[in-house]
């Protein structure tokens, strides 16, 4: 039976003899192929039907290549939205079936979070519905329509989407584990965590964890600006249980910054011990130190401090723990301090740690220009101030700050014994100020 030509009123009387050879030769479909199924024969076949064919969909059966096929009218797979809209107007004017493009348009404005136009698209094919008394939209439009709403903070038209694609005979095959894992997040944003808690106890195992780890932690960070550290752990807990994300820095250092957030210092302490001991990880190491350096009680920021560093040079070494140090104390404004470390550690201090590129790279991409300065008074050694410049430079020419560059310039013909690096950054700064001034 080839599913790209089916319409409703084909005869499908091949089709019971294919789901029961299909089960019995333990052969699967793709999700979209079950999909596509049940919107082209949902009124020739009984619902139980629909129901053993969606049981037979696998994620991992690829839908390449008859599948995206545009299943009305065989319309080239690499249209643009602009190109879909024409061909849409062309369409409406000859009079054809525009049910097609316009599914195809409502799921390109949903990827591209125009929601307005998607759901007038979406009412144009209900009007067009033959019949009122099914839905008319398939799994994957309900899907597309319900994650657009979450990404715009709509909650409660999100759900009625959930609610729709949930009514849906084949809706789990159709449902992206990304899409149910944002909907859990906003659930949090909206103090509702025992149904996102729900979602994600329903969750099935992915097959590669990598494809939803942002949206894990943009559900674990939601938990975190909760302050609600027991959510965060439990969540992430069942993350892990359901086999969609692992107990990673990036993830474990959530629950340690909902400590924070709760303004719960020592718990965050207690959280960061546990995990280098437990997971030999130290997440959100410099977030914690520079949230204890702002403590105003000196003796509780020292023993804090005392711990957090302890804990750094059991897992990644003595010098480690006191560079990672140094740069913390100079981004709070502790120069002397960051000075006096980094000379305790000798003239090549930071120059081969690549933590230092890191951390300059993140301070430039926030603009935090008054922070690299900072940094560059208190690096002893000429290679790691080098790349410290670098950094300056990008900011500021982010920012088009002319005057920024020209103090790099100043600061770098300052510089004594210029080598053969300073002198290539020197010719990018000279060479960045002549545009800023021309422009």
């Amino acid at each position: 039976m080839e599913l790209s030509q089916a319409r409703p009123s084909c005869d499908a009387s091949a089709l019971p003899r294919l789901v029961q050879a299909l089960g019995a030769s333990e052969l699967r479909l793709s999700p979209l192929a079950a999909s596509l199924v049940s919107e082209r024969l949902a009124r020739a076949v009984d619902g139980s039907l629909l129901e053993q064919l969606a049981l037979l969909a696998d994620d991992g059966v690829s839908s390449e290549p008859w599948e995206h096929l545009e299943q009305a009218g065989f319309m080239r797979r690499d249209m643009s939205t602009d190109q879909l809209e024409a061909h849409l107007v062309e369409l409406t004017k000859k009079g054809g079936n525009t049910r097609g493009v316009m599914r195809r348009l409502v799921l390109a404005h949903c990827r591209q979070r125009n929601l307005d136009r998607a759901l007038a698209l979406e009412q144009e094919l209900l009007r067009l519905a033959e019949d009122g008394g099914r839905e008319p939209l398939t799994p994957g439009l309900l899907a597309a329509l319900m994650d657009a709403h979450v990404h715009h903070g709509r909650l409660q038209q999100a759900l009625e989407y959930k609610r729709r694609l949930e009514a849906h005979v084949s809706h789990k095959q159709s449902v992206d584990q990304h899409k149910m894992i944002d909907l859990a997040a906003l659930l949090v944003q909206h103090e509702r965590s025992a149904e996102a808690m729900s979602l994600v106890e329903q969750l099935s195992p992915v097959p590669d964890v990598s494809r939803v780890a942002m949206n894990c932690w943009r559900l674990l960070s939601a938990a975190a600006d909760t302050g609600d550290s027991t959510l965060a752990h439990n969540l992430l807990h069942q993350l892990v249980t359901r086999g969609v994300t692992t107990q990673s820095a990036y993830n474990l250092g959530q629950i340690i910054r909902a400590h924070v957030t709760a303004g719960d210092l020592e718990g965050a302490v207690d959280e960061f011990a546990h995990c280098t001991k437990t997971h030999r990880l130290a997440p959100w190491s410099h977030g914690l130190l520079l949230e204890v350096l702002r403590l105003a009680d000196d003796v509780r920021r020292q023993q804090l401090l005392d711990r957090v560093i302890q804990q750094l040079s059991h897992l990644n070494g003595t010098e480690s723990a006191q560079c990672q140090l140094a740069l913390a104390y100079a981004e709070e404004g502790f120069g002397s301090a960051a000075r006096a470390v980094l000379e305790s550690l000798g003239p090549n201090a930071l120059f081969t740690d690549k933590r230092l590129k890191r951390h300059c790279n993140r301070l430039a991409a926030s603009g935090r220009t008054e922070a690299l300065a900072q940094l560059l008074r208190v690096v002893p050694n000429r290679g790691a101030r080098g790349l410290v410049y670098w950094a300056l430079l990008n900011a500021h020419e982010a920012a088009a700050d002319l005057g920024g560059v020209e103090e790099v310039l100043r600061l770098l013909e300052e510089e004594v014994g210029t080598g053969p690096a300073q002198g290539r950054l020197f010719q990018h700064a000279q060479q960045l100020a002549g545009r800023l001034r021309g422009q």
